[in-house]
């Protein structure tokens, strides 16, 4: 706490009133000696003590609140002078533990299915476990405006492109965020003779099942895909703003979902950064395909020899413990990152 200039008078008063002060019973045997300046100088002391009392008990951290975790409960805070505060954790519900274990799950024959839909790059992800600390450091340096990763005053793209060369999802089609939601929805719900919508672990749970038609098996496939890893958002359940090409999914390749993935990252961070500027909340979601920025930001970065193989799409390589190996190659301290300069493109 700074020191004002009467807090510094108070710390400064005669020898006389510390005395005072201090010794209770000189005080009540010269009371009637002590003069109104002594007296107010004893008064003011007293109260300066007790209200410095009350403003410290007031700015003591309760439950951690003005402390960031660390660990996968949250993150260190970005050296950009944002002004933001620290909340007191950050969550998301990205679940690349269950989405790999639905993939694994998965027979040859359901999986030759979901090929020959186009979604087979999908099955190629191999739990890669993703340290939310590091994944927060870079959504704090992303510019929504420029959809692009600043650092160090050098910039790395974020586009549908660079969104399908991590994914290999498809690219090009119609436009995903213009179809009508409402109608996706009901009609969705028919496709799968539903009436709410279940949990994606409810969708999970169809893949088992031996007589799922292929139709209903690409479409629990990719809503699991889509909730737990492409587009998680604050819920476990999915969003009506991708349900509509899943409806006649035979030809659900022929929306262009490397824009779509790019779109709800930018819409999803965008919200977290005015979350972020809410005094109100003690914990933020992060959503969007928080393992996409942190395979871009760390294939952008000059890692000398450490550099891996231009495999396509990315998630080939990216995988196992590699994302949380390589972001501590980059940590200047703790939860600071950005060690590495950008290579230019």
């Amino acid at each position: 706490m700074v020191e004002s200039a009467s807090d510094r008078e108070d710390d400064t008063f005669g020898g006389t009133a510390h005395k005072e002060v201090h010794g209770q019973r000189e005080l009540q045997t010269n009371i009637e000696a002590l003069d109104d300046d002594t007296l107010f100088a004893i008064v003011k002391k007293i109260v300066c003590v007790g209200v410095r009392k009350i403003i410290s008990s007031a700015n003591a951290p309760i439950d951690g609140i003005n402390t960031v975790p660390n660990g996968a409960g949250g993150c260190g805070i970005s050296g950009r002078g944002s002004g933001r505060l620290a909340p007191k954790k950050t969550i998301t519900k990205l679940n690349v533990s269950f989405f790999s274990e639905v993939i694994q799950s998965l027979n040859p024959d359901k999986r030759t299915i979901i090929q020959s839909y186009g979604f087979g790059s999908l099955l190629l992800f191999d739990k890669c476990s993703i340290p939310l600390p590091f994944a927060r450091w870079i959504v704090d340096h992303v510019a929504v405006s420029s959809s692009s990763i600043v650092v160090n005053n050098r910039s790395i793209p974020l586009n549908p492109q660079i969104i399908h060369d991590v994914l290999g999802i498809p690219i090009g089609g119609q436009i995903i965020r213009k179809a009508d939601p409402e109608s996706g929805k009901g009609e969705f719900l028919n496709s799968m003779t539903l009436t709410t919508f279940p949990s994606a672990k409810a969708f999970g749970d169809n893949l088992s099942k031996e007589n799922i038609s292929e139709d209903d098996l690409v479409r629990s496939f990719l809503i699991v895909a889509l909730v737990t890893f492409l587009c998680p958002n604050s819920t476990t359940h999915p969003s009506t703003e991708y349900l509509q090409p899943l409806v006649d999914v035979k030809k659900a390749n022929e929306w262009d979902w490397s824009e779509f993935v790019h779109y709800w990252l930018l819409k999803q961070i965008k919200e977290y950064n005015g979350l972020m500027k809410n005094v109100d909340h003690s914990s933020i979601i992060m959503c969007g395909c928080l393992y996409t920025i942190c395979v871009v930001y760390l294939d952008f970065l000059n890692l000398d020899h450490q550099q891996l193989p231009s495999t396509l799409p990315r998630l080939v390589e990216w995988k196992g413990d590699m994302i949380e190996e390589k972001a501590k190659l980059d940590s200047v301290q703790g939860h600071i990152y950005g060690k590495h300069p950008i290579r230019l493109a």
